[in-house]
């Protein structure tokens, strides 16, 4: 089975090659029903929250939070810096794998490229994205690895007046919140059922599946 992706609400999933099916299922399953619990705090008026929220119920469903990302605030003046950042960011988790597939995810985004667009033109000053990506893989001893990571990026461009001329300087904010996780899948599967009814028939057209 190849590395694969789906977009599920609001995040964009990947899974490592070796991840069995039952275990995407569950996890995707999972991952939606969180995402529509999140979804009652606005994400676009306050990411962190929602974002924290994401998180909690992650853990009320069968994962186990074993270490959280931090990072404070930090600007970034170019595009390939994004990549860099985010890769290092994730990485300090311990897991270097999961910061590989999470840039694999960046890249499918097309986020880079939008980055470049901003910092060549000076235009999309503001909120720039906010978006999530959650890399899963399989550890060494059988464990399924999940990887939360939501990722906030906001513009601004300055402006300052020569003589004869202007100079625009865009500069932008990149945060990354999130952690690790690790699958339970005895504890999920005491609330697989009953995930599946609410989710109901109308999951999978919430899910867009892809190669990574």
């Amino acid at each position: 089975m190849k590395r694969s992706g789906a977009l599920v609400g609001n995040s964009l999933v990947s899974f490592s090659a070796d991840v069995a099916q039952q275990d995407r299922e569950d996890m995707v399953d999972c991952l939606l029903r969180v995402d529509r619990l999140a979804g009652q705090v606005s994400r676009e008026a306050n990411f962190s929250y929602w974002t924290y929220r994401y998180g909690k119920g992650l853990e009320q469903r069968g994962c186990i939070k074993s270490c959280a990302i931090i990072h404070q605030p930090i600007v970034i003046t170019s595009a390939n810096a994004l990549e860099n950042i985010t890769f290092e960011v994730i990485r300090a988790t311990g897991a270097s794998d999961l910061a590989r597939q999470a840039v694999a995810s960046l890249r499918a985004l097309k986020v880079q490229q939008s980055a470049r667009y901003f910092f060549e033109s000076g235009s999309g000053q503001g909120d720039f994205a906010r978006f999530q990506v959650v890399p899963c893989l399989m550890s060494d001893d059988g464990e399924l690895i999940v990887l939360v990571s939501g990722i906030q990026l906001s513009g601004e461009v300055s402006i300052r007046d020569f003589d004869f001329w202007t100079q625009a300087s865009p500069d932008m904010v990149l945060r990354i919140s999130g952690g690790a996780y690790r699958f339970d899948r005895d504890a999920y599967a005491g609330h697989r059922a009953r995930i599946k009814r609410e989710l109901g028939e109308a999951a999978e057209q919430s899910i867009e599946t892809f190669s990574l």
